[in-house]
């Protein structure tokens, strides 16, 4: 795959433009009462994430006749997403490229906190450049907007930062390069959209290749690679659909504090916990015609968003859709499958943590929903000419084009994207 069809991928997150708000329609039912407002509450600024792939495996029959994907072995990536935070042009430019990330270091260890950590269960070769499977720091050399070069390092950890420690990585805190396992150039390109959270991702992953995905801001930068030769690592028991969270702050502002440090202060959270399902290829997950929908609803009438438990939105401000308003307060959220006609619904109806069929009060996913409880209903515009765009492994929701009172929730799967914009409401 070509750095051009990376680039379609995520600028079709701008599709929308301007014609969003003569395009997008909302919709609201006679809502059951409102979410109680939701209490502010702390959260960390870069929350942890994780990035999975599976390559190697088969879709095969079990003695019941259902698909199962046997064999397949894992590549995650576990890091901290950062967010913009209503920053502009995260990594600099000209001299100052990339210094405000690096924060005096000599590479960028591509999130917050702890080290990047990719793992693998088998060799992986990029650009000729076998890396065997195991665990390694991802790193990033930021030369120039179009100059970024992949590092995935061996050097020892450690666990805890400690200044006495002159020897082990953390951070980029005694970056030694002696301990690179690989150094390989990125395609970079920029966006349409400004991606509000550091995101990792893998796309275009077939049994024995695949890219690795980086977007934040307006840039995007991916290193392909395929599965090599050598001893495959002992598996691990990465979940099938690992949980995420999304998220995005609304109304704050950057002051200085005492020290004059630049503080980010006042802002209202707004949240997405969902499970996250890979493609573990297979194609066409959507389907088309009289099917579609109908692999992801398994059997449902709404679409979980997500797989597992029913995927749930907490806003600490309220939110316009489409003219309407949502209370700030808890919500499950679905989606109302139309090919080329998404419908986003925030509900009031429960979820619940353990599969219970007997209980009749909260949902497990989809299954059980009825729109009584149906706070807001919203034409999302949806995108899913496919041509050159590269195939999304994992169900990814993001926020992006995040001002201080506005921005856009974005759903991407394979080569679907959603989106429905908002704006802070009183």
């Amino acid at each position: 795959m070509k750095m051009r069809s990376m680039k379609t991928t995520l600028a079709v997150l701008a599709f929308c433009g301007a014609s969003v708000s003569a395009q997008m329609t909302g919709q609201m039912q006679t809502p059951a009462p409102a979410a109680a407002p939701a209490a502010q509450q702390a959260r960390p600024l870069s929350p942890a994430g994780t990035a999975t792939a599976m390559v190697g495996g088969e879709w095969t029959k079990n003695a019941q006749g259902n698909p199962v994907y046997q064999g397949g072995k894992s590549i995650e990536v576990v890091y901290s997403r950062p967010m913009l935070r209503q920053r502009d042009n995260i990594f600099g430019s000209g001299a100052d490229y990339g210094k405000t990330l690096k924060a005096g270091g000599a590479v960028w260890r591509a999130g917050a906190n702890a080290n990047t950590l990719l793992k693998t269960d088998v060799p992986l070769v990029f650009d000729g450049k076998t890396v065997p499977a195991g665990e390694y720091a991802v790193l990033i050399d930021l030369k120039a907007a179009d100059q970024w070069t992949l590092i995935l390092s061996s050097q020892p950890r450690q666990k805890a930062f400690d200044a006495n420690n002159k020897t082990d990585l953390i951070g980029t805190t005694n970056y030694d390069p002696k301990h690179d396992a690989l150094r390989v150039q990125m395609d970079v390109s920029q966006l349409g959209t400004r991606i509000d959270q550091f995101t990792i991702f893998f796309a275009n992953v077939t049994k024995d290749t695949g890219v690795l995905g980086i977007a934040w801001d307006k840039t995007m930068a991916g290193a392909e690679f395929t599965v090599g030769p050598g001893p495959a690592g002992a598996p691990r028991q990465v979940p099938l659909s690992p949980p995420g969270v999304s998220t995005a702050m609304l109304g704050g502002e950057w002051k200085k504090n005492a020290e004059g440090n630049m503080v980010y202060e006042g802002g209202k959270w707004i949240e997405v916990a969902y499970n996250r399902p890979m493609l573990r290829q297979r194609a066409n997950i959507f389907g088309a015609g009289a099917e579609y929908g109908k692999a992801v609803l398994a059997g449902a009438p709404v679409w979980r968003v997500g797989a597992n438990q029913t995927t749930r939105f907490k806003t600490e401000v309220p939110l316009v859709f489409g003219g309407k308003t949502l209370p700030a307060g808890e919500y499950s959220m679905f989606v109302d499958l139309k090919e080329g006609a998404w419908t986003l619904i925030f509900s009031n109806w429960p979820a619940q943590q353990k599969y219970s069929p007997d209980d009749k009060t909260a949902l497990w996913g989809g299954y059980g929903y009825t729109p009584d409880k149906d706070v807001l209903r919203v034409v999302m515009e949806t995108d899913s000419s496919g041509m050159s765009m590269p195939s999304i492994e994992q169900l990814t929701i993001l926020f992006g084009d995040v001002t201080k009172d506005s921005g856009r929730l974005l759903i991407i799967w394979e080569k679907t994207t959603a989106m429905a914009a908002f704006t802070a409401g009183r």
